[in-house]
């Protein structure tokens, strides 16, 4: 198994060998070191997976001194290991408005690999499967559906608004021209599924 990492929550392998694929390829058109990308991309969710003493998963910040140590038998220049850590530190970045993203193109490829897979067909199912093995609910038709200026994990109240308060306007957050034009036709499915599944929840009441 990739990394040996087992998930129903849509943080598992697949992701992991998709994000890794996604910084790949947005490499060749947008440059960036490769090395660095592979590494921090293969890294990138290793919060997920540490636990502290309160027994509660780490943040992406507190991951860092794990990438450290994972990576240190590589021998990497000063550089290098400095973007990894950047990257993994600061790949779940986002504010949804207009403000420059000053990190590293690496951070920024890293960001936007992962924020291509969650959205289109795959980041539809990835998200129910988070919100399923997570109990939250698929929708709760009387909380009124909003998008916070800046997006923080674990707010929303259904997986319906978090496609609503995140996935819809993730193209809004990417740093790249490569994964914006990848993002389009992705977009346009999520958009699909979010309209067709208020249609389809409101029928009765029309």
């Amino acid at each position: 198994m990739f990394l040996g990492i087992n998930s129903d929550d849509g943080h598992a392998e697949d992701h992991i060998y998709r994000v890794f694929k996604n910084a790949m390829y947005i490499q060749q058109f947008e440059g960036g070191n490769k090395d660095v990308l592979a590494v921090s991309s293969i890294l990138h969710d290793l919060h997920r997976w540490v636990r502290n003493k309160a027994n509660e998963f780490i943040s992406p910040k507190e991951s860092v001194s794990y990438v450290k140590k994972i990576i240190s038998p590589l021998k990497l220049g000063f550089q290098e290991e400095f973007l990894i850590c950047e990257a993994v530190e600061n790949h779940e970045y986002r504010v949804y408005e207009s403000i420059k993203n000053e990190f590293s193109i690496e951070t920024r490829i890293l960001q936007d690999a992962d924020n291509l897979d969650a959205i289109g067909s795959i980041g539809i199912i990835r998200t129910f499967k988070y919100g399923f093995v997570h109990g939250v609910p698929d929708y709760i038709s009387n909380i009124p559906l909003t998008q916070n200026a800046i997006y923080y994990d674990n707010i929303d109240p259904s997986t319906i608004h978090h496609i609503y308060n995140k996935l819809m306007r993730i193209d809004k957050n990417l740093n790249t021209i490569t994964a914006k034009k990848l993002s389009i036709d992705r977009m346009k499915i999520v958009s699909l599924f979010f309209d067709e599944f208020i249609r389809e929840w409101n029928f009765y009441e029309e």
